[in-house]
């Protein structure tokens, strides 16, 4: 929950309806320090490394075969707000198969469509997904792109025609693909066995708005009869939508690239590239297409909340942008300015069990000299102290146990760890205790002459010591944002 003290939620519509979207600093301010299950943690961890390892590979394929991938020259890092860990960012061209940007473009599409569904859908009960399989395969250096632009243009024509003759309104088409030999497939009598085939297909939720009668003209059996006439392909429904992950996917499985008989080579990547340059593999249609629109205009997007365990869904305004206009000046007209600080993102699981936002910075440089480099280090700085406020207040431990915890539980012992637990008090037994003073206080030892007591350790902010003329002014992070958190 978010404490009533903080800014109220910022009112905004959506298809009328009065909505409450919460600005990016709750919602950062409110998932800071919480805490995910470790042996959980710890799995998410160990699929991301493979995911970052799978895309570095197929990234130097690709820049073997002479395509630009990285466009990131190593200056911009991330440093994490509460154990002050650095990390350089490696930014992708979007290239739809390199597994860290189908990530990180199916979250929003993902999170979304889950909102809709429970919260803004008007039948949930009656939604249905169904899987459309192209009938023919594309060999490798085929014409794939045709193939799935074909698909779409299928699956768009049967949408209308659908809602006009049945009622039946799609609300979402996801295509993806297939890539295995012509020898797993078990085609080797038509193709050479080594020869990559490529096999379509398109995730589809609809909702039947009426009841079909189960015979005749207008029935659910004349409907699916239509459909598979109608779009040239198989048709398998899978019945009422359980988990909206089962239609939101990854465009292929980086497993069927690397994998397999026939690994995919720097040639058949480039292919691959030049083939979904552009194509737009997630679509929404219908009522979700509306209100998805309605996201982009109101400048909103969906994220999960901490709220009880597994947190809820919820509607927060993208960030804006900081403000830098009088710090972002160059010390000179050589070098660009350092310690420009980007943003901030939302908390996230990346280094322990326990969310914390990642600060974006630009030519990260702790040591910088300059009044402007010295004043955005503040900003950055601030920042972090923020944070670690917020953190401690969570009831997350102390950074450096933190990073303790996440090391134990990703070695390879991990699953014997014992998970934080809270202390019992020890008990007390009243009237066992005595406020008489022993009788003899010990003395120094023989041969010692007695210490005086230490010294108090002086306070850390004790500025006595300083001249009376010097004036101390701390920066001013009023303005440091075009909007208040």
């Amino acid at each position: 929950m978010i404490a009533a003290a903080r800014v109220d939620p910022i009112q905004v519509e959506l298809d009328g309806e009065p909505d409450l979207a919460l600005s990016h600093g709750q919602v950062t301010d409110a998932n800071i320090g919480w805490e995910m299950e470790p042996e959980g943690w710890a799995k998410a961890k160990a699929r991301r490394a493979e995911l970052e390892e799978q895309t570095t590979q197929l990234a130097d394929l690709l820049e073997k075969a002479g395509v630009d991938v990285r466009i990131s020259d190593g200056s911009v890092v991330s440093i994490s707000a509460v154990t002050g860990i650095v990390t350089p960012i490696t930014q992708w061209r979007p290239i739809r198969f390199l597994p860290a940007v189908a990530a990180r473009d199916r979250r929003p599409m993902l999170n979304a469509l889950r909102y809709w569904v429970d919260e803004v859908a008007g039948s949930p009960e009656y939604l249905r997904y169904a899987v459309v399989t192209t009938a023919d395969l594309v060999p490798a250096f085929g014409d794939l792109r045709k193939a799935l632009q074909g698909l779409a243009r299928r699956i768009s024509k049967w949408a209308a025609e659908a809602r006009d003759r049945y009622g039946v309104v799609v609300h979402f088409r996801g295509t993806e693909y297939t890539r295995k030999t012509a020898g797993e497939r078990g085609m080797d009598d038509r193709f050479p066995a080594d020869l990559p085939l490529y096999h379509p297909h398109a995730n589809v939720l609809y909702e039947p708005t009426k009841k079909l009668p189960a015979e005749g003209p207008g029935s659910w059996a004349e409907f699916l009869s239509w459909t598979r006439a109608e779009l040239g392909a198989h048709w398998n429904d899978n019945g009422r939508v359980k988990d909206v992950r089962e239609i939101v996917k990854y465009v292929v499985k980086p497993a069927d690239l690397l994998e397999g008989k026939a690994p995919i080579g720097p040639e058949e990547a480039r292919w691959l590239h030049e083939s979904m340059f552009r194509l737009n593999l997630a679509q929404p249609l219908g009522e979700f297409r509306t209100w998805w629109g309605d996201l982009a205009r109101e400048k909103l997007k969906v994220v999960r909340l901490r709220a009880g365990k597994g947190g809820r869904l919820t509607l927060v305004r993208k960030a804006a942008k900081f403000d830098h206009s009088s710090t972002d000046r160059p010390e000179s007209s050589g070098p660009p300015p350092s310690n420009l600080f980007i943003g901030v993102t939302l908390p996230q699981w990346q280094h322990t069990p326990w969310a914390e936002p990642m600060l974006i910075v630009q030519n990260y440089e702790p040591r910088a000299c300059g009044t402007a480099a010295l004043e955005r280090l503040q900003e950055i700085e601030h920042e972090r102290y923020l944070a670690r406020r917020l953190w401690d207040r969570s009831g997350a431990p102390a950074p450096s146990v933190a990073l303790q915890i996440a090391q134990a539980w990703l070695s390879p012992e991990g699953g014997k760890v014992q998970p934080l637990r809270p202390v019992r008090a020890a008990p007390y037994r009243v009237h066992t205790c005595s406020l008489a003073v022993p009788d003899e206080v010990p003395g120094p030892e023989p041969g010692r002459a007695p210490q005086p007591p230490p010294e108090a350790v002086p306070d850390r902010f004790d500025l006595s010591h300083l001249p009376s003329d010097v004036v101390l002014k701390f920066p001013d992070m009023s303005a440091r944002r075009k909007r208040p958190r």
